[in-house]
C-alpha cells in the first residue's frame, strides 16, 4: 500500500470522486511520488493545482520535479534510541510503557508551492522585520540557523547538528572575510569543509545552499552606505565557492563511475569464479580474494544447522580447506560473534544479510562495511551459487543413489 504504485492508485481514487482539493500529504515519500504521477497524468500541476508534501525525507524525494517537501524521519537516530531501549528492557530497566520520541523535522522543497529560495528569504524577511537585523550576535545566529536548514533540505542522512557546526564555520570566516576585506578566510574554511564532503556519498552540490544563504544575508552585516562599495568584491568571493563547490561535486560524480566501473568487473570475475564452485569450501576462498576490491574489510559466510527442532539452532563457518580445521567453527546461532572471531582491539561495522536457498533460511553472511551496496551484489551472487551447489549434491546424491540400485539388481 505504501508504494509508489499505491500512492498512484489511491490518488487516482481521490480523484475519481469529484471532490476539489488543493493539497495532499502522504504517509511516505513513496506514496507522495505515485501521487504526484497520478495528478501529471490526469493533467494537473504540482505545486501550482495541488501542493504535494511527503514523509521521511528518502533520497527519491530529493529527485523528483519540484523536489518534495517532507518530513524528515531520522532513521540513524530512531535506530540507536530503538536499540538503547531494548538493552534497556533486557536488563529491567525498562518496560512496554517506557517511550521515547525522536524529532521530525520539516524539509521544505517546491512541491508544496514555496518558492526555491523560500527558506532563506522568509528567514531574512522575518529578521528585518523583528528590528534585530542590526545587532550582530542575532543576526549570526539567525545566518547560521537559516543556512543550516538550506543546506539540510538538500543533503540525505547527514545529521543537523553536524551540518550546523559546519555552518558555523562558513558564518564565522565568511564575516571574518568581509571584516578584513580578504577572502581567504572565507575561502579556506570553505575548502575545510569540502574535502570531506569529496570523499563521502552525500551531495556536494547541496552547498550551494549555503551560498545562496550568503548572497543573500550579506548586506546585513554591512553598514548601509557601505553595501554596493563590497558588493562586487563579494560577488567575486561567492562566485569563487560556486566554482570551487561545483569543482567538489564533479570529482564525487568521476569517483562514483570509477568505483562503479570497478565493482562491475570484480563482480564479473567473481560471479564467473562462483559459478565453477561446486564445494561450500570453494566459496569462502573466492569471495576471501575479491573483498578488497569491492571496498568490503570483511566477509565471512555463515551456514545454519538444525538442533533439534530449531532448524537454525546452530551456525556453521565453512572451512576453507582441509589444512586449516580450525577455520571451521560452530556455535550456537544466538551466541554470533562466537569468542576471538573478531578483534576485540579494533572497530568493525556488521551487517549480517540472510542467505536463502531454495526459499528457506540457509544462514547469513556477516559483512564488515561501511557500504551496504556492494554487500547487497555479492549476496545474491552468493545465493546463487549456494543454489547451484544445492542442485549439483542432489544430482550426485541421485546419480549415487542409482549406481547403488544398479548394483543391487545386478545381485540378482
Amino acid at each position: 500500500v505504501f508504494s509508489t504504485p499505491g500512492g498512484y492508485q489511491a490518488m487516482r481514487q481521490i480523484l475519481g470522486t469529484g471532490v476539489p482539493f488543493t493539497a495532499v500529504v502522504a504517509a511516505n515519500d513513496e506514496s507522495a511520488v505515485g501521487a504526484i504521477q497520478a495528478l501529471r497524468a490526469a493533467g494537473m500541476r504540482v505545486p501550482e493545482d495541488v501542493a504535494v508534501v511527503g514523509f521521511d525525507n528518502r533520497f527519491e524525494a530529493r529527485n523528483q520535479t519540484p523536489p518534495l517537501t517532507t518530513i524528515n524521519q531520522p532513521g540513524h537516530d530512531i535506530g540507536y534510541q530503538a536499540l538503547k531501549l531494548m538493552l534497556r528492557r533486557l536488563n529491567g530497566e525498562a518496560d512496554t510503557s517506557t517511550m521515547v520520541r525522536v524529532p521530525a523535522r520539516l524539509v521544505i522543497r517546491e512541491s508544496c508551492g514555496c518558492p526555491r529560495d523560500a527558506i532563506v528569504t522568509s528567514a531574512l524577511d522575518e529578521l528585518k522585520q523583528s528590528g534585530k537585523a542590526q545587532e550582530l550576535s542575532v543576526a549570526k545566529q539567525r545566518l547560521t540557523q537559516t543556512m543550516t536548514e538550506a543546506v539540510f533540505a538538500g543533503v540525505g542522512q547527514l545529521k543537523l547538528e553536524t551540518i550546523q557546526v559546519q555552518c558555523e564555520r562558513i558564518t564565522n570566516a565568511f564575516l571574518a572575510s568581509l571584516k578584513e576585506h580578504e577572502a581567504g578566510p572565507f575561502q579556506e574554511a570553505l575548502g575545510d569543509i569540502l574535502q570531506p564532503v569529496r570523499h563521502l556519498d552525500e551531495d556536494a552540490h547541496t552547498w550551494q545552499n549555503a551560498i545562496t544563504t550568503l548572497r543573500y544575508w550579506w548586506p546585513v552585516f554591512v553598514e548601509p552606505a557601505e553595501v554596493e562599495t563590497y558588493r562586487e568584491e563579494v560577488d567575486t568571493w561567492l562566485d569563487q565557492a560556486r566554482i570551487a563547490i561545483s569543482e567538489c561535486a564533479q570529482s564525487q560524480f568521476l569517483r562514483y563511475f570509477a568505483r562503479q566501473d570497478t565493482l562491475t568487473q570484480q563482480l564479473s570475475l567473481m560471479s564467473a569464479e562462483l559459478a565453477e564452485a561446486l564445494e561450500l569450501s570453494q566459496i569462502q576462498k573466492i569471495i576471501n580474494q575479491y573483498m578488497p576490491a569491492l571496498a568490503i574489510r570483511h566477509a565471512q559466510v555463515v551456514l545454519f544447522e538444525p538442533d533439534g527442532h530449531n532448524p537454525v539452532g546452530w551456525s556453521v563457518f565453512p572451512e576453507i580447506s582441509e589444512e586449516d580445521p580450525s577455520a571451521s567453527q560452530r556455535f550456537p546461532t544466538q551466541q554470533f560473534p562466537p569468542p576471538n572471531r573478531y578483534p576485540e582491539d579494533q572497530p568493525f561495522h556488521l551487517a549480517l544479510l540472510p542467505l536463502t536457498v531454495h526459499k528457506q533460511p540457509a544462514g547469513f553472511v556477516a559483512f564488515d562495511a561501511a557500504n551496504l551496496s556492494p554487500c547487497l551484489a555479492v549476496l545474491r551472487q552468493l545465493t546463487s551459487a549456494l543454489e547451484r551447489i544445492r542442485l549439483y549434491r542432489e544430482a550426485e546424491e541421485g546419480r549415487r543413489l542409482a549406481e547403488e540400485a544398479d548394483r543391487m539388481k545386478s545381485r540378482f
